[in-house]
């Protein structure tokens, strides 16, 4: 018996160590839990340990200048260097007039309705039409034959177009007094049309190969201070001979 017990322990603790399970013996304790790695967030920077790249972007941001930004955005508002300043416009005709003749036709036929009369539609939509597309044509004439535009460079009246280097003088005024006619007054209109356009007046100018001519605008005497304005040649009004240069 007691020959036995070494030899039957040695077995046993064989057994546990080749990793087989004897009839009554526990074997290993498997109940606990495998460690498990999981990605964790490292360390945040204190404040005064923040990356390099981070700290350059915040000075540079902070270091602005408010002044800076408003003068980029007064840069970016004003005109760019092939933008001519207009300083003088007239259109000639505003699209706001085609609308007239729908809108009479319109009063009619409202009038019609409370009037509990016979509504005349197909005479109506048809004068409405026709008023409209002759307005229209009207209006189209107009903006390219009788408008005006004055820029720092250019004059232009109707499709013609005066750049301001060649006017040497803007003439003065005709004296009303005076029975004489100037002489600028018989010159060439600018534009294409024969002459000056109605319910326009004329503005004598003096090129600088001697020639006059005549512009012309429904407001003559805003658009004669803007050209003397532009030129550096303001008038200074009065009779004259029409040979006399603005100095």
């Amino acid at each position: 018996m007691t020959g036995d017990q070494p030899e039957s322990a040695h077995a046993e603790s064989g057994d546990v160590d080749s990793g087989r399970v004897v009839p009554g013996h526990p074997g290993p304790d498997r109940s606990e839990p495998e460690h498990v790695v999981t990605d964790q967030p490292g360390p945040e920077h204190p404040p005064g340990d923040r990356p390099e790249p981070e700290r350059a972007a915040e000075d540079r941001q902070e270091s602005r200048d408010p002044e800076s930004d408003r003068v980029e955005s007064d840069r970016s508002d004003s005109p760019g260097p092939d933008e001519a300043v207009v300083r003088f416009a007239e259109p000639g005709a505003r699209w706001r007039s085609v609308a007239y003749g729908p809108v009479l036709c319109l009063v009619v036929a409202i009038l019609e309705l409370v009037l509990s009369s016979r509504v005349h539609w197909f005479g109506l939509v048809f004068c409405a039409a026709l008023l409209a597309g002759f307005v229209a044509l009207q209006v189209v004439a107009g903006r390219r034959h009788i408008s005006v535009e004055l820029t720092d460079t250019t004059l232009r009246e109707g499709t013609e177009v005066l750049p301001l280097e060649r006017i040497a003088a803007v003439l003065p005024e005709r004296d009303p007094d005076s029975w004489d006619d100037e002489e600028w007054e018989s010159a060439r209109a600018l534009g294409e049309l024969s002459g000056v356009p109605r319910r326009r007046k004329s503005i004598g100018l003096r090129l600088q190969d001697g020639g006059l001519v005549q512009a012309w605008a429904r407001d003559h005497r805003r658009l004669r201070a803007e050209l003397g304005a532009t030129l550096g040649r303001p008038a200074t009004g009065g009779s004259g001979d029409g040979e006399e240069s603005i100095r």
